[in-house]
């Protein structure tokens, strides 16, 4: 009977333990090697942008947009966050993504409560790495429409 239960009490120790080494293995010693052996461009920090269009309606009103794009790079894997301000009107984003052979692609999900809005981004990085230049597509949450627009994204200074 003693044996039977220093068995059982073993084998659900191993497992904890080779649990435990398997979620350091994802969560700490890859990423880390990743971001040690990873050669490519950098692309992590701040990415901003300014636009103004016309109002498709109305010619003599203007729309602006202030696009923030915040992003933190682990080898080839992006993550971060992307903002659009219109007009006082903000929409935000949680990103994900990759970086590979100079193009980025980024996956969006709005982060607000209630909103349901996606994006998908792909962007070059151009400018000697000081610009991403590309295209949004994207639903909008309010109109329940499918749009897209030019996005070219400048480093923002530290």
């Amino acid at each position: 009977m003693n044996e039977i239960v220093i068995g059982a009490v073993s084998g659900v120790g191993t497992s904890a333990i080779l649990f435990v080494m398997k979620v350091m293995l994802d969560k700490i010693f890859i990423p880390k090697f990743q971001e040690y052996a990873y050669q490519g461009a950098i692309v992590s920090g701040r990415w901003v942008q300014s636009i103004t269009e016309d109002d498709p309606d109305d010619p003599e009103v203007k729309h602006h947009f202030q696009v923030s794009l915040n992003l933190e790079q682990t080898g080839h894997n992006l993550k971060g966050f992307f903002d659009i301000n219109s007009n006082g009107n903000v929409m935000n984003y949680a990103v994900i993504g990759k970086y590979v052979d100079g193009y980025m692609q980024l996956i969006c999900t709005a982060k607000g409560p209630g909103v349901s809005s996606y994006c998908s981004i792909l962007l070059k990085h151009i400018s000697a790495g000081a610009r991403l230049h590309g295209v949004m597509a994207y639903r909008s949450g309010i109109s329940d429409d499918v749009g897209s627009m030019i996005v070219s994204l400048d480093k923002a200074q530290s």
